[in-house]
């Protein structure tokens, strides 16, 4: 039975192109409620572009499935370049995801590339479908492919000895039977917990700042997560502070209409009255206290876009200083290729890259945290926060 008030899972379809990713969301979609649900039209899987921020697109498509547990918010990138800029890019935010792969193919490039990207993402995976059993020549050939997806599953580190959901099932089925996919659908609510209603501890990023003499320090932006109320006590983290400041919110208010509180998703003013000594200034984030710290170094993943679609002239080696953007500002930056990379041994258009960065002022930082980066006042790539390194200021 579905909780009130409990927000979809977002599943991230993971796999290598022609393996069955659309065919399965198709079946997923038209399987009788008490299974797995309707939404829009089964058939019409039309992609959508989505922006990334910083004037970047993917292309994806994105539906709704209900099963009796829950509701899934399943994403499918149709190709591989997409899936690949939509992990770098931390664009879709999914919670886990789903791998499938052809047991008459096995694992191939694209599968293993794609489950590299995600565990540094921190994209657990919750199941595998081994798809188009119908199709294969005997039980030993799916016995075969199964033990070199459990292989591949280990050097990719997603054996689950270290993950929350625990070791990786592998169903085995058809993509278009409504029998396999019920059993995958199973697998799926069994082993998912269910999100929380709210989605971590409270986070704001301040986009303007005013200091009105009747209402006092009005931080103008937006709930990136959490929630706040009047009296709630909050910190002042990064951009250029050598310690977080420590607040109270005097009122919430949308419109100069006073709110008991603000959730995720709204564009509100936070009012600290007294003129809040210190202040802070556009690239500030507020905290629930000790929950997020500031600095300038940490490793990414990133995905730069291919030069024809307006990236980087070339390839870059050594250092490269770009600005990277975060918190709705731009900051001079130090980036390297990072040691022991594997996705490539040159930072180029087109491609996705591991990558080390040390920022010119501390701001606030944690991982999947997502990121511009810019050269010359075009953007020329994304990436999300894989490792936190260096000194930290404050937060947990």
């Amino acid at each position: 039975m579905i909780q009130p008030g409990s927000r979809p899972v977002t599943l991230l379809l993971l796999g290598h192109v022609d393996h069955g990713k659309s065919t399965l969301l198709r079946t997923m979609l038209g399987l009788p409620r008490e299974s797995g649900s309707i939404g829009p039209d089964p058939r019409d899987l039309a992609e959508t572009e989505i922006p990334l921020g910083w004037g970047l697109v993917h292309r994806r498509v994105e539906r709704i499935v209900q099963t009796a547990r829950r509701e899934y918010r399943v994403i499918d990138c149709p190709g591989h370049q997409d899936a690949v800029k939509a992990i770098a890019t931390g664009a879709s935010r999914p919670d886990t995801a789903l791998l499938i792969v052809s047991a008459v193919d096995g694992p191939l490039a694209q599968t293993r590339e794609q489950l590299l990207l995600a565990g540094e993402a921190g994209i657990e995976l919750a199941a595998v479908f081994l798809s188009k059993i119908d199709a294969t020549s005997s039980v030993s050939v799916v016995d075969r492919v199964e033990k070199e997806v459990r292989d591949l599953l280990r050097d990719c580190g997603h054996d689950g000895e270290r993950g929350a959901l625990g070791s990786v099932p592998i169903v085995r089925g058809s993509a278009m039977s409504e029998s396999s996919v019920s059993t995958l659908v199973g697998a799926l609510d069994e082993r998912i917990p269910d999100p929380p209603p709210e989605e971590g501890p409270f986070l704001f990023r301040v986009d303007s700042v005013m200091a009105d003499s009747e209402r006092g320090l009005v931080a103008t932006g937006f709930v990136l997560r959490g929630a706040v109320g009047a009296g709630q006590a909050v910190e002042a983290i990064g951009f250029s502070r050598e310690a977080p400041q420590a607040f109270v919110v005097g009122r919430v208010e949308s419109g100069r209409h006073r709110q008991k509180r603000a959730r995720a998703g709204d564009t509100v003013d936070l009012v600290f009255e007294g003129g809040a000594i210190g202040g802070f200034d556009r690239g500030t984030v507020l905290a629930a206290p000790n929950t997020i710290a500031a600095g300038t170094r940490f490793e990414a993943l990133a995905y730069l876009r291919a030069t024809s679609d307006g990236g980087i002239d070339g390839t870059v080696s050594g250092t490269w200083e770009p600005e990277i953007a975060l918190w709705g500002v731009e900051m001079k930056s130090r980036v390297r290729l990072r040691e022991g990379a594997v996705a490539t041994e040159m930072i180029k258009p087109g491609a996705p890259v591991r990558i080390e960065v040390e920022l010119a002022v501390p701001v606030a930082v944690e991982r999947r945290l997502r990121f511009g980066i810019k050269e010359i006042g075009r953007t020329v790539g994304a990436g999300t926060v894989t490792r936190v390194t260096g000194e930290r200021r404050g937060g947990s």
